[in-house]
């Protein structure tokens, strides 16, 4: 019965959680989200393919590099004073012409937060800083293996334009 309260305290604090994302705040990292960033980046990887594994040196150069470059980009995302979410990108040339494309190279909510427009509002953010820093498209990545989310990409203009795969050589 222990077990049984305690999953119902769990499944209120999911529910209030959740209301709370309504309200939530997007903004631009600071150095001072760093330590929930690499909280949030390390539960990604415990869903993540082998792919994506764990390094929190690596991890925390990346997210510094991130905040400190013009072309690079994180929003959070603050509900109550935590941060339950983020995106982080950066605009990258295209290869092959002059265009500018801005890259999402992270995009993650925590399991309680999730299911509210926190995630919407964290890629509208995106999009946004995109435009304002002379991107003329967007990129979005999917890892079926966490979540399929084609549905909400459509939902949001976004169309399929490439899929990745991936070969383990070492």
């Amino acid at each position: 019965t222990s077990i049984s309260l305690a999953m119902i305290r769990l499944q209120a604090q999911t529910a209030d959680l959740r209301q709370e994302t309504r309200m939530a705040d997007i903004r631009l990292a600071t150095p001072k989200d760093m330590f929930e960033l690499l909280m949030l980046v390390k539960e990604f990887t415990n869903d993540a393919t082998e792919l994506h594994r764990w390094n929190k040196d690596k991890t925390e150069q990346l997210l510094s590099n991130l905040m400190s470059n013009p072309e690079g980009v994180i929003f959070v995302s603050e509900v109550g004073g935590e941060v339950v979410g983020f995106l982080a990108g950066a605009i990258q040339p295209s290869i092959i012409s002059h265009t500018k494309i801005a890259i999402e190279l992270a995009w993650f909510v925590n399991k309680r937060a999730r299911g509210a427009a926190m995630a919407i509002k964290l890629v509208e953010s995106f999009e946004g800083w995109a435009e304002d820093n002379g991107a003329e498209w967007v990129t979005m990545s999917d890892i079926p293996s966490i979540s399929d989310l084609a549905p909400l990409y459509s939902k949001l203009g976004y169309s399929l334009t490439e899929k990745a795969y991936s070969k383990r050589v070492i």
